[in-house]
């Protein structure tokens, strides 16, 4: 297999020799490594935010040059492209390319500048390619245009599992027409549409309503969807109690969702709690960002008794006050609930410390304790010293100055950590191809874990 990057390398300075164009010492450089080390790497991650990328963002003119020596080999399964300055045209060569890339599995655009017609051109290629798993088309400006475009594809495409299109200017229309394709598309398992109304909806309340109602229907009937993301489209309490709610209860394959930055306040919080109390399969929800205020927040921690799958929570600005705070310290540590690890809380109001003999409301099968005035940090450091909550799974950490509590944002914060992961440090990811590593290895590594990280 190192015989094809040595063919890989020859082929990618033949092509800049031919062109008259600069060779990227980064680039040449990794690759020179992993011959040296006999190392076939089954992803490139050439971001243009990569400080050694940055002066070298890869354009459309360039995209040919690295696009080229690829003819015939077969290692690559992930490209990462994300941060360069990619246009329709650069859309139109990698849909040409991808027809014949029959290994590639993982296609990362993000940050770029691809339009309608480059979106289109990738959609295209989605009909007779027949191995790409993910693809990620975030902050590119394809428009309602591209949004039915991949829609349309969607109908005849049975291999992609995972769409992101954040912040792609996709508006109602395209969303809807995804929603609606993914009633009866059972290959999705991740979609993520987060961000893309723009104005829209203040001039059309009806086609929003219209747009959460599909959505909604969608999830009822949909078996396969695990991640949904809904961040950033402007769901309010009337969206969540009337159709969201509901869905959510009945999608029972449903494990992640991302509902930050919504409108949602402590009336869809409620109707949340519900909805999650006796969930089969939620793991993830994300409420970052919303108000949901201390009645909200109540609400949830209710449903947290009740609830035995949940593992990640975060509620990071979403306007808790001391007694909401307490609250949700009071339900972990009552050991009632012993699924919840993973916390976000940053933002919220720890420093109102609550007035001395007052205690946050209580939640019924909880052990009431008595705080006796003391604050909310206190408190939640009190969860963390108890073992309930991994420091690095806590968006937040506390400290004692002068009898003075106060809390900071824990930099060491590792929400996908998995629980018992010892932290290690950048040279001991960097030789295993983790984060930090430029290159990934295909041996001694599963492919599918490979997605974003190389190059």
């Amino acid at each position: 297999m190192s015989l094809q990057i040595i063919d890989y390398l020859e082929g990618y300075k033949v092509q800049c020799t031919r062109r008259g164009a600069y060779a990227i010492p980064f680039l040449q450089n990794q690759l020179a490594e992993c011959i040296d080390n006999s190392i076939t790497p089954a992803t490139f991650a050439l971001c243009g935010n990569h400080p050694d990328l940055r002066d070298h963002r890869i354009t459309d003119d360039y995209l040919d040059i690295l696009l080229i020596p690829f003819a015939g080999r077969d290692f690559l399964t992930t490209l990462d492209l994300s941060f360069n300055r990619l246009t329709d045209r650069g859309g139109a060569a990698l849909a040409n390319w991808l027809k014949d890339a029959t290994c590639l599995q993982n296609l990362i655009l993000a940050s770029n500048d691809l339009g309608p017609a480059g979106a289109a051109a990738l959609a295209n290629a989605l009909t007779y390619n027949t191995t790409l798993h993910a693809l990620d088309l975030s902050h590119n400006p394809i428009g309602g245009d591209g949004g039915l475009a991949l829609a349309s594809v969607l109908q005849v495409n049975t291999t992609l599992q995972n769409l992101t299109v954040r912040h792609c200017d996709l508006a109602l229309p395209a969303l809807m027409a995804l929603w609606t394709v993914l009633h009866r598309n059972t290959t999705l398992v991740h979609v993520d549409v987060a961000d893309n109304l723009g104005g829209a909806h203040h001039h059309a309340p009806s086609l929003h309503a219209d747009a959460v109602r599909h959505v909604a229907h969608m999830l009822a009937v949909n078996r396969t969807v695990t991640h949904l993301g809904l961040a950033k489209l402007n769901i309010d309490d009337f969206d969540v109690m009337q159709h969201l709610a509901p869905a959510i209860e009945a999608a029972t394959s449903l494990i992640s969702l991302d509902l930050s930055g919504n409108h949602i306040m402590q009336d869809g919080a409620r109707a949340l709690a519900l909805a999650i109390s006796t969930h089969p399969t939620l793991a993830t929800l994300d409420l970052r960002h919303n108000h949901l205020g201390s009645a909200g927040s109540a609400a949830l921690a209710r449903s947290l008794l009740d609830n035995t799958v949940l593992t990640h929570l975060y509620l990071a600005h979403c306007a808790l006050g001391a007694d909401a705070l307490l609250t949700l310290a009071h339900t972990l540590l009552s050991r009632t609930n012993t699924t919840v690890r993973v916390l976000a809380l940053w933002g919220n109001e720890f420093h109102h410390r609550l007035v001395a003999g007052r205690n946050p409301p209580t939640v019924p099968g909880a052990p009431v304790m008595d705080d006796q005035g003391r604050g909310a940090c206190e408190v939640w450091d009190a969860v963390v010293k108890a073992g309930r909550v991994a420091k690095d799974a806590l968006d937040v950490c506390f400290y004692c100055v002068e009898g003075e509590w106060n809390v900071a944002r824990n930099a060491a914060f590792a929400p996908d950590r998995d629980e018992g992961e010892e932290e290690d440090s950048k040279d001991a990811r960097r030789a295993r191809g983790g984060r930090d590593a430029p290159v990934r290895s295909a041996e001694g590594v599963e492919r599918a874990e490979l997605a974003g990280l190389g190059v």
